[in-house]
């Protein structure tokens, strides 16, 4: 099955993308998924549907301003 991985900035996941989006409901395939905070909500609570949408990555920042990076693991 497929799980989705909290990794560190500082590896190299060696992956090719297409795009980058904020919006899950325009993610295609290979896209990169960046998780922005809005007022209602918090761009994590997406993740998982840009993931099913296709995309092969997340990226989001954490309250203490730290950047995490999202895969899926195979």
């Amino acid at each position: 099955g497929r799980n989705i991985v909290k990794g560190k900035t500082d590896i190299n996941l060696n992956r090719t993308f297409k795009n980058i989006k904020t919006d899950t409901r325009k993610i295609k395939k290979n896209d990169v998924f960046i998780a922005l905070d809005g007022i209602n909500y918090n761009g994590e609570d997406f993740i998982y549907d840009a993931f099913k949408n296709g995309a092969i990555t997340c990226i989001t920042n954490n309250k203490f301003n730290n950047w995490i990076v999202y895969y899926w693991e195979e």
